[in-house]
């Protein structure tokens, strides 16, 4: 995508919305890969951690230590935040609205836009119906045979 605003040479009629883009759309991306960074060290280091635990490779002492901090279901809420990304360059394409007569470039940016949106709707949504709750109830299980461990000793 950002190849693609880049590489375009605007008609005079929209190389104001292509200089907004140049500067919107690498503040978006830097924005995704900060979200990304955030879950593969915090989500999937914390899932990683549960399968840890539910496998028997933490003391239980340890395993408290781990489930006591950013439980999943605040990651779900904060990741929540996050899932309309593309607000902004919806708002910028006035929901990616052309006139018929608008130059070809212009058409392709915004079915690719357009795209690129409806995958990341795909991703968050296959992580908030099942990623998430997946993960949740991980935890859930990890903390039940925690405490069943901790009233049998």
């Amino acid at each position: 995508m950002a190849n693609i605003i880049s590489g375009i040479t605007p008609e005079p009629e929209y190389s104001s919305l292509i200089a907004d883009l140049r500067i919107m759309f690498p503040l978006f991306v830097e924005d995704f890969i900060h979200h990304i960074h955030e879950e593969e060290s915090g989500l999937f280091n914390r899932i990683k951690l549960l399968q840890d635990v539910e496998e028997g490779n933490y003391s239980i002492v340890d395993a408290i230590k781990v489930l006591e901090k950013d439980p999943i279901h605040l990651l779900a809420e904060m990741h929540e935040v996050h899932d309309d990304e593309m607000k902004g360059i919806r708002k910028l394409t006035q929901d990616y609205s052309l006139p018929e007569n608008a130059p070809l470039t212009m058409k392709v940016l915004y079915h690719e836009l357009q795209n690129f949106e409806r995958e990341l709707t795909i991703h968050a949504q296959i992580e908030d119906e099942l990623l998430f709750p997946k993960a949740i109830q991980l935890e859930r299980e990890a903390l039940r045979k925690i405490r069943n461990k901790i009233r049998t000793n």
